[in-house]
């Protein structure tokens, strides 16, 4: 990606904080992130998304593997299945 694109990206969303920077700093950096941070998008906006973003995480422990794998969605072998 950072041979391709020029500049290049990254965002990542975790339960805790968003993260956003540009992938030559990230490398740089040995592969830290630095946390989203502009004027226009406040620690309380970002609260605010946190909020709603982890109303849709499901907990890794939440879904049963084999009943999805019987159902025809992922295997046996994993604990979530990759859509």
């Amino acid at each position: 990606m950072h041979e391709s694109w020029k500049p290049s990206f990254l965002f990542l969303a975790t339960p805790e904080v968003f993260y956003f920077d540009k992938v030559s700093t990230i490398i740089q950096n040995g592969g830290v992130m630095g946390k989203l941070s502009y004027p226009q998008i406040t620690d309380a906006l970002q609260e605010k998304y946190l909020e709603l973003l982890n109303q849709f995480i499901v907990p890794a422990d939440y879904v049963d593997a084999s009943d999805l794998a019987s159902e025809g969605v992922g295997d046996k072998k994993t604990q979530m299945p990759c859509m």
